[in-house]
């Protein structure tokens, strides 16, 4: 896609709700699908706190409102791009989730947690995964694996 041609505000809507889908099947076996949890406009209903995105002349916005005040605002004009930042904060949650059912002792919990976003990455997409292998090898060189914190 032409970077000058972004899609509409219900496009991305379409496309992101699409997109998101191919990793359900997979949530669902394992007990932990979250339904994609953003709102598709220029902010959250009744101001309510969460997550919203929408697209304009100057890309496409991916935003977050606490207490009343805006907290996160990223723009990008690359769809991939934006589609990783907001399936990464959900796939995050339900790895999350998935983590605290199948706690290993003596075993650190961000094992688990990046294996799972590895799996539910892979079912979107491997591109989704192989961005999601880097971010995780970034943090695992600063902070590795710590399993005798957890006996």
């Amino acid at each position: 896609m032409d970077l000058d041609n972004l899609y509409t505000t219900i496009e991305l809507d379409k496309k992101l709700n699409a997109t998101y889908g191919r990793l359900k099947p997979l949530a669902v076996s394992d007990g932990i699908y979250k339904p994609l949890d953003i709102s598709f406009s220029t902010g959250t209903p009744q101001n309510k706190e969460g997550a919203y995105c929408y697209s304009d002349e100057n890309g496409y916005h991916y935003c977050y409102t606490e207490r009343g005040e805006v907290s996160m605002h990223k723009i990008t004009k690359d769809f991939f791009e934006l589609s990783y930042w907001i399936f990464n904060d959900q796939v995050f949650n339900m790895a999350l989730s998935y983590e605290l059912k199948h706690r290993i002792k003596g075993k650190d919990p961000r094992r688990l947690i990046f294996d799972k976003e590895l799996q539910l990455f892979e079912a979107i997409g491997e591109n989704y995964k192989k961005k999601a292998e880097n971010d995780i090898n970034i943090i695992l060189n600063g902070a590795p694996y710590q399993d005798q914190l957890f006996l």
